[in-house]
Parts: structure tokens; C-alpha cells; sequence
């Protein structure tokens, strides 16, 4: 539903093109006042089409459901709806910041698998057991390392 304000812009375009001369104080006023009439039975009408559900939860998941109303900056009932809603539209339920570090998680882990492979490529230069294969091989488990690492920092590491 359309603002005061709007639909009083374009209640005076209308009478303007109707009449060729704006509309008098006393007609404006008149339309403010037929106006919010209209707007609040709109609402109450509006008002009581939503539903309201009562959901019960356990201590830990409203505390789950706390903490993400606390990092959201939003009403638990809110969040909870948003969660909720998303879910079903099988959306997902992450904010930019966590957005902004999963691409920085894939873009690493496209690295250290780019590195691997060159690791990989350069052991099979060498013959097994040799001293240059053992270090390739360690470098490799190293990376592996480093991306278990990276994927807890960024991805499960709270704000």
C-alpha cells in the first residue's frame, strides 16, 4: 500500500489534469483525512489475515536461536521467521560477511589444490623413497593441513 505522501502527489496530479489548477487547501485536507481512513482499514484488514504460532524450544536452541538474534542484530522472532522461511524456500541463511568468507575459502583451496598438484607432479619426476619424494610428500600433507586450518577459521570460528 502506497504512503500519505505518494498518494497525495498523485491525488494533485490527477486534479491538476482534471481541472487544470491544483487542488485548495480545504480539498487536500479532505483527501488526507479520507485517506488515512482508507490506509488503517486497509491495515486492520491486512492486520488479521497474518497468523500467529507459538513454537517451543530447549534451553540450548533458544540459546542458539539467541545468540544468532544477537549477532543479527535482530528480534529472536524475527530471525526465527527468517530462518524459518528461507528454509522452505531452500534459500540460503547467511549474512555478506560469511558470503565474503567462503569465496575466500574456495579461492584458497583452489590454490592449495593447484599446489598440491604441482607437488604431485614433481614427486613423480623423482624415484619413491628418494629424499626429494619423502619432501614432496610432506609438503602435501602439510597443505592438507593448512586447509583443514583455514576451512575452521573461516567457516566455524565465531564472529
Amino acid at each position: 500500500m502506497e504512503t500519505l505522501k505518494s498518494a497525495k502527489n498523485k491525488f494533485i496530479d490527477d486534479f491538476f489534469k482534471k481541472h487544470n489548477h491544483l487542488p485548495s487547501d480545504k480539498i487536500l485536507n479532505d483527501f488526507r483525512i479520507g485517506y488515512r481512513k482508507f490506509y488503517f482499514k486497509n491495515y486492520e484488514k491486512n492486520k488479521r489475515t497474518r497468523k500467529r504460532i507459538n513454537l517451543t524450544l530447549t534451553q540450548k536452541e533458544f540459546n542458539l536461536l539467541d545468540f544468532f538474534s544477537r549477532r543479527y542484530n535482530n528480534k529472536k522472532s524475527t530471525i526465527a521467521k527468517e530462518i524459518i522461511l528461507k528454509y522452505l524456500r531452500n534459500e540460503k541463511f547467511l549474512n555478506d560477511d560469511i558470503e565474503d568468507k567462503l569465496q575466500e575459502t574456495i579461492i584458497q583451496l583452489r590454490k592449495i589444490g593447484n599446489n598440491i598438484n604441482q607437488l604431485t607432479k614433481l614427486s613423480h619426476q623423482y624415484p619413491i623413497g628418494s629424499a626429494t619424494h619423502t619432501r614432496c610428500f610432506e609438503q602435501a600433507l602439510n597443505y592438507l593441513a593448512t586447509i583443514e586450518k583455514k576451512i575452521i577459521n573461516s567457516i566455524v570460528k565465531k564472529k
